[in-house]
């Protein structure tokens, strides 16, 4: 016999079972109310809503619609976390903790195969209705590497697994690795400020090299804007905050 109640549909397979072209079920009605189906479970119930509200149509646990939700749908904006999403995609909360402070973080997990396998990970920045790609985020992980590009995987920044930074380069092999035919490095200032600095933090206590303390320079290269000049200098077992005294200066004169 019949295990349950079908609608549109006179031999129902499950405990209701509606038939027809285009099935359609109605929740509520045209007035201000939170509609909803709750599914109840041993350990936790979910729900699936309408926050009449915020005019979302919102995911969560329990079984009041607008607590504890998870996903929110309102308008073309999608939120996590929120019920209120103010843009396209709208993350909210605290997902995760990194010892004493706290971040969202939203996790990306790539498995193409559904194997358990790694694969690159790559987010990609379109316009237009080609989907032309103007820029990208990858996760390369046959080389273990993340990698920023103007482009389709152009690669013009890569950080590897040791912390190199590569710009032009795709193998940095130091902390910064400058590469490309014109591996060019400019320092930009204010007309007027002196500033324009590659400053050397590392010093000799007397016993030891630290470097933990950002104030102290015992080397540099700068550029003065008031003086017109390159200057280099050195602290020579420096412990004192500030910047080293130039010890060669090279001025517009060329002297």
């Amino acid at each position: 016999g019949n295990v349950g109640i079908g609608i549109g549909n006179a031999s129902p397979s499950v405990n209701l079972q509606i038939g027809g072209t285009t099935p359609t079920i109605y929740l509520g009605d045209s007035g201000a109310e939170d509609t909803k189906l709750v599914y109840r479970g041993n350990q936790i119930d979910y729900y699936i809503g309408h926050d009449d509200s915020n005019n979302a149509l919102t995911m969560g646990f329990g079984t009041t619609v607008g607590s504890d939700a998870v996903l929110a749908i309102s308008g073309s904006k999608v939120g996590i976390g929120t019920t209120s999403p103010s843009n396209i995609f709208h993350s909210h909360g605290v997902t995760h903790r990194f010892s004493s402070d706290s971040y969202n973080v939203v996790y990306i997990q790539a498995d193409a195969n559904n194997d358990g396998s790694n694969d690159d990970i790559v987010l990609q920045f379109t316009t237009g209705n080609s989907n032309t790609v103007k820029g990208e985020l990858r996760y390369d992980e046959s080389d273990d590497k993340f990698e920023i590009s103007a482009g389709d995987n152009q690669n013009h920044l890569t950080i590897d697994s040791s912390g190199n930074v590569g710009i032009g380069e795709t193998s940095p092999s130091e902390r910064l690795h400058i590469g490309g035919d014109y591996a060019d490095f400019r320092i930009y200032s204010r007309t007027g400020i002196e500033i324009g600095t590659v400053a050397f933090n590392e010093y000799y206590t007397g016993s030891a090299w630290a470097n933990d303390d950002s104030s102290i320079v015992s080397g540099s290269m700068r550029f003065s804007d008031s003086r017109d000049s390159l200057e280099f200098g050195v602290r020579a077992g420096g412990s004192t905050a500030g910047y080293s005294t130039s010890h060669l200066v090279i001025r517009s004169t060329g002297r």
